[in-house]
């Protein structure tokens, strides 16, 4: 009877730890280039800088905190640089990491696990990569979209043109009337306006 109490009481006790730890349960959203943080933390915000604390994406490690310190060694290549742990904040019980320039190939699940001689306990957090960030989009302050549209801008040249065209015309038209009076004027010497010679009578 003892027993099946104390195994009772050690299930209790393993269940109010796996709810200790939280991450992030949204998906975090980035932009090929960005410096993310992904949050993880104990609710009970415990030391954990005498444990073991992990962060793993797929089967690569991001970043490990042992024997009271960071483990470069066991560290993946491609977070060698890039994934950064604040050790100071794990007496509060913060496991926060940081990765840097953020590419595609980063986004996916990531697990934030802590480790005692006893249990291990752990969370998922989300990473999203976007090629292209819509942060590159002005905004005016009412919210509308100040960038500048391809359409605009070929509707105001096209406008442009019909000016000068026009104008063109009218000048062309002008001249061709002036050259086609002057012509007249030549073919017509007794037009009003035009000096008629006096012939002498005999």
């Amino acid at each position: 009877m003892k027993r099946e109490i104390g195994l009772f009481f050690l299930l209790l006790i393993s269940a109010s730890d796996s709810h200790d730890i939280n991450c992030t349960s949204e998906q975090v959203e980035a932009a090929v280039g960005d410096d993310v943080t992904l949050d993880c933390h104990l609710k009970s915000k415990r030391d954990v800088t005498g444990e073991l604390v992990e962060w793993k994406f797929n089967d690569s490690f991001v970043i490990i905190y042992k024997n009271r310190g960071l483990s470069p060694d066991d560290q993946a290549e491609e977070f060698k640089g890039r994934a950064a742990l604040d050790v100071g904040e794990l007496r509060k019980g913060n496991l926060a990491v940081k990765i840097s320039s953020v590419n595609t190939a980063d986004g996916g699940i990531y697990t934030c696990s802590v480790r005692d001689k006893h249990k291990q306990i752990s969370c998922n957090v989300h990473l999203n990569v976007q090629k292209s960030s819509n942060k590159s989009k002005a905004k005016s302050p009412e919210g509308t979209d100040t960038t500048p549209s391809l359409e605009n801008g070929n509707k105001d040249w096209i406008i442009g043109l019909s000016v000068v065209g026009s104008v063109v015309i009218a000048v062309l038209a002008v001249v061709l009337g002036f050259l086609i009076w002057k012509k007249c004027q030549h073919q017509n010497p007794a037009a009003p306006g035009n000096p008629v010679e006096n012939i002498p009578l005999n």
